[in-house]
C-alpha cells in the first residue's frame, strides 16, 4: 500500500495529539508506522490501528517521548559532570602551582592566589551545585 501526503499528516497529527512533542522523535515514529502500513496491503484504518497495536498503543508512545526526554536529560547531566571535573582539576592545579609561587616568593604570586581562589568561588563551585541539582532533579524523575 502507498501512503498518500494526508494519510502521512494524519499519522504526524495523531501523533502530536498523543503527546509525541520532539520533531524527531515524530518523523522516526511516523517513519516505522508508514514502513508498517506500507508492507501491508490493506484498509489504511485498520492497518493504522495495528501498527498502534503493534507500538503497545498510544500509552506506550507516550512512555517513548517520556524516556527519550530522561535520555537527553542524562546526557545533559554527563556533559555539566565531565565539566566540573575538568573545572575542579584545573582549579586544584591552579592553587597548587599559586601556593608554590607564594612559597618561593616568586613574582606573581599573590595575582595567580587570587585568579586561582576567584575561579574556584566564580566557576567550580557553581558548576558543583548546578550538578548537584540537575543530579537530584534527574532522581525524582
Amino acid at each position: 500500500m502507498i501512503l498518500s501526503d494526508a494519510q502521512i499528516d494524519f499519522i504526524n497529527q495523531s501523533l502530536s495529539f498523543y503527546g509525541i512533542e520532539s520533531k524527531s522523535l515524530k518523523e522516526d515514529v511516523t517513519d516505522h508506522i508508514c514502513t508498517y502500513i506500507e508492507s501491508r496491503e490493506g484498509n489504511f484504518n485498520d492497518l493504522y490501528k495495528q501498527a498502534i497495536t503493534e507500538f503497545g498503543g498510544y500509552v506506550a508512545i507516550k512512555n517513548i517521548q517520556n524516556e527519550t526526554g530522561l535520555q537527553l536529560f542524562a546526557q545533559k547531566i554527563k556533559r555539566v559532570q565531565k565539566l566540573v571535573f575538568v573545572s575542579g582539576y584545573c582549579v586544584a592545579a591552579l592553587l597548587i602551582i599559586s601556593y608554590m609561587f607564594k612559597y618561593a616568593s616568586w613574582p606573581y604570586a599573590t595575582l595567580l592566589l587570587n585568579i586561582s581562589i576567584g575561579s574556584l568561588v566564580l566557576v567550580f563551585f557553581p558548576l558543583f551545585f548546578y550538578y548537584q541539582y540537575k543530579k537530584t532533579v534527574y532522581k525524582t524523575t
